[in-house]
């Protein structure tokens, strides 16, 4: 036990020093300010049909271990993103292959790293909303953490981990992880309630006897009738955990047999060395060869190629996955996917900076290219991408409603492109871009750019 703690706390340290760990924390730090309210609040989150319990100390502990199980159900994978591919190129499996350690412990160890990941999120999440309801009782507040949350974790650790060490392509690596992520949230009560929304939903229903289908999002306390919840809640269906825990040792027991595929997919490369040859003597350079059109769409072309070079296959991947769930789902779900879709979208600062990273920006200061034409340019790009990704919401609204929007990005473009030239770096933009959509997800904006 002690080695496998060991271990553990040496991948835990590595997972926690990857950039994406510090992304993720900024999320939670703002959502923490804002998706729980206190008692003085004149907003909900959670309420079932036009009923909601208040904010008090019996309640909240509950309802803010819901609320980090489901996010930190969406950023679990980020953490582990890529990292089947990072052992293979720098072959550090090898030493893993090799060890004399058993598959369970080996594939247990870097489950409970990831598990020490999302017991930090826990905490630094629940830490900003602890401190708002000062007042609360610390043991209501932390109990239904310990049980809600945790062994909802580490089931999501194990899911993570075998999707992202035994599924090779990218999309469907991300496809199944939130596919089990949506079947999990909306059927809690055929997944043993491990998420725990079903055990609040019984309890509620126990105290109001109705049925009625919870929600999560802003509303105002003016449009609910609400409950007071006078008594603690303690545990229901511990029995269930229980069994959730046994069966997912014994799933990770029977998965860890099947051997890791450690080979990466290669570009077909030619066998005809002779023809190969050829084509070599065939090139000539001569200068009549060198483009001289130096009019606006050359060099949207080359922003389009430095663009296309700086895409990240993940993010991408999560945004068509998510783009594709906005024509589907109901006008209500939007408020929480639009700005989830738009923190992949991060990508688009280091497309802005990556001249600046290699220290080759001087090309474009030197180059016969005006700069406002440099900066429309990248403006162009960036406006027409965001404007895809907006066609869900764009359908939905009114014409008024959809030049505001559209406005809005166009300004967030030029925004992003000002900031990546005056700080040549995207750490900052990244930051306030993160602040922006998180404050969306808590029902108050900081900018109501999507109209919602």
């Amino acid at each position: 036990m002690s080695r496998l703690l060991s271990l553990s706390s040496l991948y835990y340290t590595y997972l926690i020093k990857k950039k994406s760990f510090i992304f993720c924390t900024l999320i939670l730090v703002v959502l923490g300010l804002f998706l729980i309210p206190n008692k003085d609040a004149d907003y909900v989150t959670f309420y079932m049909g036009n009923i909601s319990p208040a904010p008090n100390k019996f309640w909240i502990g509950n309802l803010s271990a819901i609320f980090s199980n489901v996010i930190i159900s969406w950023l679990m994978i980020h953490i582990l993103a890529g990292e089947r591919e990072n052992e293979i190129l720098s072959y550090t499996y090898i030493q893993e292959d090799l060890s004399f350690l058993s598959s369970f412990f080996k594939a247990l160890h870097k489950i409970l790293g990831l598990f020490f990941i999302g017991i930090t999120f826990l905490f630094i999440l629940n830490i900003t909303i602890f401190i708002q309801n000062i007042k609360l009782t610390g043991s209501y507040f932390v109990l239904p953490l310990l049980y809600f949350s945790v062994p909802y974790i580490l089931i999501i650790a194990g899911l993570s981990y075998f999707i992202e060490f035994y599924i090779k392509n990218k999309f469907f690596k991300y496809a199944t992880y939130y596919i089990f992520v949506f079947l999990i949230m909306f059927n809690d009560k055929f997944f043993l309630g491990i998420l725990g929304i079903h055990e609040l939903n019984f309890i509620i229903n126990k105290n109001i006897s109705e049925t009625n289908l919870f929600a999560i999002g802003y509303l105002p306390k003016s449009r609910l009738h609400i409950i007071s919840l006078q008594e603690p809640i303690f545990p229901i269906f511990w029995l269930n955990k229980l069994a959730a825990f046994l069966l997912f040792i014994l799933t990770v027991y029977l998965l860890c047999k099947i051997p890791i595929n450690r080979k990466l997919t290669t570009i077909k490369t030619l066998t005809d060395f002779s023809q190969k040859a050829s084509e070599i003597k065939s090139i000539k350079f001569s200068f009549s060869q060198i483009k001289k059109d130096l009019s606006f769409f050359n060099i949207l072309q080359k922003d389009f190629y430095l663009f296309s070079h700086s895409i990240d296959k993940t993010a991408i991947y999560a945004i068509l996955i998510i783009w594709v769930l906005l024509f589907l789902v109901k006008e209500d779900f939007l408020k929480f996917l639009l700005p989830l879709l738009f923190f992949f979208t991060l990508f688009i600062n280091k497309f802005l900076t990556r001249l600046s990273l290699y220290n080759i920006d001087y090309a474009e200061k030197i180059s016969p290219y005006k700069s406002f034409e440099i900066i429309f340019s990248k403006n162009a790009i960036i406006f027409v991408f965001y404007a895809i990704l907006l066609i869900p919401l764009l359908i939905k609204h009114s014409f008024t409603q959809n030049l505001y929007v559209l406005l809005s990005f166009l300004i967030l473009a030029f925004f992003q492109v000002i900031m990546s030239r005056i700080f040549r770096n995207n750490t900052f933009t990244d930051i306030l871009l993160i602040i922006l959509f998180a404050t969306y997800l808590t029902g108050k904006p900081i900018l109501n750019i999507f109209q919602l």
